[in-house]
């Protein structure tokens, strides 16, 4: 009503419909921290800044909130009222004191101006209310055991029933709900685990609004009729069989070239395939990365020169037949920087092997029985010590 915005704009013109307001403030500089707490008290106490002791210097502005750029500095100072004291303060190398002397009003502008503005506020204001108390009224309606739909119609809010969907948000076409997979992703999951007419837990939107989610049907799974999915079968039987055909046809082929039958070089013709040669040797410190880490190791399990294997590319459905040409065998000063690590390696590992044989033997001729009970409580005796 027009007594309702009048009464508004007289409560609020000073705060929201009226000139920016601004502040006056003095402002004193000291070189230490001390200083500037000595006279802390002095300009509480409403003396004359022009009477501090070791002040470096003094200003006094009369500014508007947006004149301040440090926000910070700008929401504190408004926040105060005349005659408080803000700080110490270090600014840089320096300690600085305000005081606020005066508190200037901005001057209000004419109801008839600003009547929309405040028939805006007053209707965001009620609708907020009444958003809040059908919030908190759901609770009790779902104890009245309404279904979603009846819970909307009474509290004056949507609800929306969505096609059938998986727990990924997709339809039987693979089709995605957008708006519930990109909205509402926590209630589509939890709705998941419900059962049939069962409610979510009320979820909030980052726009102050609130949701939640009722299960209405479980739809069980179907295998579909083979001859609407014989295309998909199909294709999917062409890629696992393609697949597992390559990898038998480039292990055999790989045996072939081991047998003598065939050269790698007569395969590669065949087949039409280039040999692509590494750009550098291989080294157990530095393998590289030309070829995949399967097909190094492959390399170095090699026992002879000219050895040829299959072997996993890093491609999909691909493989790599790899011919180890040459073996380099370490020279002696490099046998003899590796002989003493090599020998700690082998006496640890030997150690641990007779170890492990000496526990198993003695596990399997001697029966071990227990006393738990014992056991425990002396463990309790010796806890408390």
């Amino acid at each position: 009503t027009d007594e309702m915005m009048q009464q508004a704009y007289e409560i609020g013109k000073l705060q929201n419909y009226s000139t920016p307001q601004s502040r006056r403030y003095v402002q004193a500089s000291f070189d230490s921290e001390a200083a500037a707490l000595q006279a802390l008290g002095v300009l509480a106490a409403g003396s004359d800044p022009a009477g501090l002791e070791n002040v470096l210097s003094t200003s006094e502005q009369t500014v508007e909130k947006a004149d301040i750029q440090d926000t910070t500095f700008a929401d504190e100072l408004f926040a105060q009222a005349q005659g408080s004291v803000i700080g110490p303060t270090s600014i840089g190398s320096l300690w600085q004191i305000v005081r606020v002397e005066e508190v200037l009003l901005g001057t209000p502008y004419p109801f008839e101006d600003v009547q929309d503005q405040v028939r805006d506020a007053l209707v965001e204001e009620r609708a907020q209310l009444a958003f809040e108390e059908a919030a908190r009224s759901i609770e009790d309606i779902k104890g009245e055991g309404l279904d979603l739909k009846e819970i909307g119609a009474r509290i004056g809010a949507p609800a929306i029933s969505y096609a059938p969907v998986d727990q990924r948000g997709s339809t039987a076409s693979n089709a995605l709900v957008l708006s519930l997979v990109s909205t509402y992703p926590d209630a589509l999951r939890e709705a998941a685990s419900k059962f049939e007419g069962e409610f979510t837990q009320r979820f909030d939107l980052d726009d102050n609004g609130v949701y939640l989610a009722q299960l209405d049907s479980i739809i069980p799974p179907s295998p579909a009729e083979f001859e609407d999915v014989k295309d998909r079968v199909l294709a999917q039987w062409k890629i696992a069989n393609n697949g597992e055909a390559v990898t038998l046809f480039s292990e055999e082929l790989a045996r072939k070239i081991n047998r003598g039958e065939t050269t790698l070089a007569d395969e590669a013709s065949r087949l039409g395939k280039e040999i692509t040669p590494l750009s550098r040797p291989l080294s157990r410190r530095a393998p590289g990365d030309e070829i995949p880490g399967a097909a190094a190791t492959g390399v170095f399990a090699a026992t002879k020169a000219g050895e040829v294997f299959a072997s996993p590319s890093s491609a999909r459905r691909e493989y790599l037949v790899v011919s180890v040409d040459q073996i380099e065998v370490p020279d002696q000063t490099m046998m003899d920087t590796l002989r003493s690590p090599v020998r700690q390696l082998l006496t640890d590992n030997i150690d641990r092997d007779l170890e492990l044989a000496l526990v198993q033997e003695i596990s399997g001729a001697v029966e071990i029985d227990a006393n738990e009970g014992a056991f425990a409580a002396y463990k309790r005796q010796n806890a408390s010590q």
